[in-house]
């Protein structure tokens, strides 16, 4: 009995986007800023037991957004997930 055995080398480039959340962790208001400008990016808003608390397609053509939690959400860790055409990013933020 003879095995063969083949593996692949092919990489799968994780594109990120630059993004940056502060103050972090925070009350009210976070800024978000991408070194990269992009028209658009997709924003979801995902709780620690991974229920979407938020979504929203965000203009980002001037860099930098100043975003107020929903007040619906209560205080605990979320994932903020950012995607458009350039790749995507997750980033952890606590809500105080």
């Amino acid at each position: 009995m003879r095995i063969r055995s083949s593996t692949s080398t092919k990489q799968v480039e994780n594109k990120l986007l630059n993004i940056e959340i502060c103050p972090n962790p925070s009350h009210d208001r976070i800024t978000i800023r991408s070194v990269d400008l992009n028209k658009f990016i997709e924003m979801e808003i995902v709780s620690i037991d991974g229920k979407m608390a938020y979504h929203d397609l965000i203009d980002f053509s001037s860099g930098e957004m100043n975003f107020q939690w929903p007040v619906e959400l209560e205080s605990g860790i979320y994932f903020f997930k950012f995607s458009s055409k350039k790749g995507s990013q997750v980033i952890k933020a606590i809500k105080l």
